[in-house]
């Protein structure tokens, strides 16, 4: 296996996967991602004072809890039953569902499903989501996000994604007016990893512990050259450069790559490095945890059913209308029915799309002119800039001998 020449592999230095037997899976370690320039949140040591006993504090001794029952006064360890169980123990047999591509939508004559627990079925994983939507009822003396108070200005001369600037490797960016694209200076995936030989094997498990990932690329996209601009702050044209761009993007790496994943952390709360407009493309010869077992789950629907699972899904939430949040002629934005994060949404075009280098001009302008509407609906929600981790899932390149059965994946992001 090729690598940089004469080099040896050093797991703080190349990126590398690792297993992890009590899941089955693998794991991405890329330890020198450490190294980069870091414009992204600082977290401050908390200024609050803990009193040693606060009066209204409902777990202190003595004090009057949210059901009205008093707390003893003790001097040791204290249990009792969880006023807010996300399990209750009493909760009401949900009853006969209907089971529609095994999402089980609950009798429409059924009451409460906010107030009782309940398990839904995920069949992009094959697993089941606790969902105990009573529990927010729950008092709570936890962190509360301020909004931030950053100015980001337009261009920023030592903003290393600003046109003009200069990077970290000394390389000097155009002076890009549109969408703007470069080889990361600090991938997660190097292409010229060298090859670990198994030298740093601590622990074995059956198959190898430890390998590299020699056949990778990792590109960065700035959106647009402004630094105080989002995509629902941009126009509709702009944010169709952006779409095409990502396009051309799938349709360059998936000529050599299996899999090309787009994706974007907005924000500082989620980890984004960097306040300039801009997403990440990670391309590579291995199939990621998650992928992997959406691709697993929705040829299985195929092959049981004759159709994809994601088109069946969508119209039903079109016909029922209960977590549509936007939809447009060609595209549908949900609150999936297995929901696990707060705001989480599913976006899916309203016809078989395996990928997005596959849609039309009129698509890509109407997605452009949704993704805008969505994200302006985060924005103001929460009347700030919302952070927000969003990927974009197609279809995977495998070469298969019948062809036809790669037709069940859907292009979607969530």
């Amino acid at each position: 296996m090729s690598g940089e020449q004469g080099a040896t592999f050093d797991p703080k230095e190349h990126q590398h996967l690792r297993y992890n037997p009590l899941r089955d899976s693998w794991v991405l370690v890329s330890a020198h991602r450490m190294k980069r320039p870091w414009a992204g949140q600082v977290e401050k040591p908390p200024e609050e004072h803990i009193p040693r006993h606060d009066p209204h504090n409902p777990l202190c001794p003595g004090n009057t809890r949210a059901n009205g029952e008093i707390n003893s006064n003790y001097d040791r360890t204290f249990v009792f039953e969880n006023d807010f169980p996300a399990l209750q123990p009493d909760a009401p047999d949900p009853g006969e569902s209907t089971v529609r591509i095994s999402i089980p939508y609950f009798n429409p004559k059924l009451q409460g499903v906010s107030e009782h627990q309940h398990l839904r079925y995920n069949p992009l994983r094959d697993s089941w989501v606790l969902v105990s939507a009573h529990r927010m009822k729950r008092p709570w003396a936890g962190q509360v996000e301020k909004p931030p108070e950053e100015h980001i200005p337009r261009h920023d001369p030592h903003n290393p994604l600003c046109p003009g600037n200069t990077r970290a490797n000394g390389e000097i960016n155009s002076n890009y007016d549109r969408t703007f694209v470069f080889e990361n200076d600090f991938p997660a995936l190097q292409p010229d990893a060298p090859d670990p030989d198994n030298v740093f094997v601590v622990f074995r498990f059956e198959s190898a512990s430890l390998i590299s990932i020699q056949s990778c690329k990792g590109k960065v996209m700035c959106f647009h050259p402004w630094s105080d601009v989002t995509l629902p702050l941009m126009k509709d044209q702009e944010v169709v450069a952006v779409i095409d761009k990502w396009s051309e993007l799938v349709e360059e790496l998936g000529a050599t790559y299996p899999w090309v994943q787009i994706f974007e952390n907005k924000g500082a709360m989620m980890g984004c490095s960097n306040p300039h407009p801009h997403c990440q493309v990670w391309a590579s010869n291995f199939l990621p945890n998650e992928p992997a077992v959406s691709d697993r789950c929705q040829r299985a629907y195929y092959q049981e059913h004759g159709e994809p699972m994601l088109l069946q899904y969508a119209k039903q939430e079109a016909e029922k209308k209960e977590r549509v949040v936007v939809e447009s002629s060609d595209w549908l934005a949900v609150v999936p029915y297995w929901a696990t994060w707060p705001y989480q949404t599913l976006l899916l075009p309203r016809r078989h799309v395996l990928r997005i280098n596959d849609l039309s001009a009129e698509e890509r302008e109407g997605l452009a002119a949704i993704m805008k509407r969505l994200l302006t609906k985060y924005d103001n929600l929460f009347e700030i800039s919302f952070p927000y981790s969003m990927g974009w899932h197609g279809k995977t390149k495998k070469k298969r001998k019948r062809e036809k059965m790669c037709i069940e994946r859907m292009f979607c992001v969530q």
